[in-house]
């Protein structure tokens, strides 16, 4: 059993969360480390690996679809919708980028859709929260974001039955803790 320290970074247009830029997942275990990253060119999107397996292969993608969310937006994407006024709507939705072997990004329809607000619990703090499902062929996910101005994703709950919940909500201003200690003190 290996010790997997996994990351991926979401990089979006401020003003419009929709717009992806960049995105970059990297994987390190007791054998090795492997890197891809999804970003803007001139073209679309070019996509880029480099992992460990497979006696240390690297490649690159093209990925040239307008108007194509990937999954890994999912938690960004309601940010740009105003989710109290939104019904849902049909998207275009790529695979993930969260492998070690980046390969061509499988594109399916998603529908979407806006089942209203439920209570969410989450240690002792209950949120109230936009459920949004979607659904590609037999397949459901579901999210739920809190219903608040930042609308943070409080809950995914993906098509193979695993689960993403959100620890904690603070929000620290992070110029204003740069002091010998603050690091101990506020996280």
């Amino acid at each position: 059993i290996y010790d997997y320290r996994q990351s991926l970074s979401a990089f979006v247009h401020r003003a419009q969360p929709a717009k992806l830029l960049k995105l970059a997942f990297s994987s390190s275990d007791g054998c090795g480390m492997s890197y891809s990253e999804l970003k803007k060119s001139a073209s679309g999107m070019i996509g880029e690996f480099h992992t460990y397996w497979e006696k240390g292969l690297s490649g690159k993608i093209n990925f040239e679809e307008e108007g194509v969310l990937v999954h890994d937006q999912l938690p960004l994407y309601p940010r740009s919708l105003e989710l109290s006024k939104y019904k849902g709507e049909n998207l275009r939705l790529a695979g993930s980028v969260f492998t070690s072997y980046l390969r061509k990004l499988p594109i399916m329809d998603v529908k979407v859709e806006n089942l209203g607000i439920e209570p969410v619990a989450l240690g002792s703090r209950v949120f109230e929260a936009h459920h949004i499902r979607l659904q590609f062929g037999e397949l459901l996910e579901d999210l739920w974001f809190a219903a608040q101005p930042t609308q943070p994703l409080l809950v995914w709950k993906h098509h193979d039955g695993a689960m993403d919940t959100l620890k904690s909500l603070r929000y620290l201003y992070y110029w204003q803790h740069v002091s010998p200690g603050d690091r101990e003190r506020f996280l």
